[in-house]
């Protein structure tokens, strides 16, 4: 073989040996970059996914507090709404026991009324009256009442019998078992007695129960002392009518100008003289 020939053939070689490595390098360079790339992408898709997850949490997280500030949010709305049944039921109650508090205190004052009715005029009880009259003081139930009002009138008893009772007697005749109980009513029923006492012969003789009618005062119901006609044509006593005219249904009609008229009468006021004389 040819000196020209082999050497063209190992340039050649050469040749082909570098194109080789060189090949080698690139494909060495390429893996290189693929690897590199690979692990780039790995990363990038681990993060995409951290992203993802991270994102969903918040989503559910964001969820669930807007959730919650809706729960609570109706929770404060029920609460106001609660709340302003209760200031309006405070106020219904507050207004109820206001008017609960005036009719009590009216209660109390038509029965302190009544009551005051009835011990002024304590010379005219009967036996119910008289009944009552313990009951109140001994603070009994109705059917207690109702048994002192029977035993007074099984006794027939009145105001005047009242007057002779002792102490004992007040314990024995209406069965009253404590004592002090007995002296509680005797001692009301004496307090009674001196407050609206009967100081005068002739409201001592109005308290008989044989005077005339027409001798009584429609007002006070007592005898008259200074008997006077009235514009109505009725009789009563000057002092009973003066004092209490206006207070009358029919004040009106008894007054003319502004001005009370009243007649003496004469002749009855002479008929209830020649009776209180007889009595006395």
């Amino acid at each position: 073989m040819k000196k020209g020939h082999v050497s063209r053939m190992e340039k050649s070689l050469d040749q082909c040996s570098k194109i080789n490595e060189d090949a080698q390098k690139l494909f060495a360079e390429k893996k290189s970059q693929k690897e590199q790339s690979k692990c780039e992408l790995e990363k990038a898709l681990s993060k995409y996914t951290r992203s993802i997850e991270e994102w969903n949490s918040s989503f559910i997280d964001a969820k669930r507090v807007a959730a919650e500030k809706e729960k609570e949010e109706s929770l404060m709305t029920n609460i106001r709404s609660l709340k302003e049944l209760n200031e309006s039921l405070m106020k219904s109650c507050s207004d109820l026991s206001a008017q609960m508090d005036n009719l009590k205190k009216k209660n109390n004052q038509f029965l302190e009324q009544c009551l005051n009715d009835l011990y002024s005029k304590w010379y005219e009880w009967s036996p119910s009256d008289i009944g009552i009259f313990i009951g109140y003081v001994l603070k009994s139930d109705k059917k207690q009442i109702q048994h002192f009002g029977d035993i007074a009138k099984t006794n027939q008893m009145d105001s005047k019998s009242l007057l002779q009772l002792s102490k004992k007697d007040w314990m024995d005749v209406f069965n009253l078992e404590k004592f002090n109980d007995a002296c509680c009513v005797h001692n009301t029923f004496s307090r009674i007695r001196d407050e609206f006492s009967i100081t005068d012969n002739v409201n001592q003789i109005a308290y008989m129960k044989d005077v005339p009618k027409e001798y009584l005062c429609p007002l006070s119901k007592a005898i008259m002392k200074d008997p006077v006609i009235a514009r109505d044509r009725v009789t009563y006593d000057r002092e009973s009518i003066v004092s209490k005219a206006s207070e009358l249904v029919n004040a009106s009609t008894l007054f003319e100008n502004g001005e009370l008229k009243l007649v003496p009468n004469l002749a009855l006021r002479h008929r209830i003289d020649e009776f209180l004389k007889a009595k006395q």
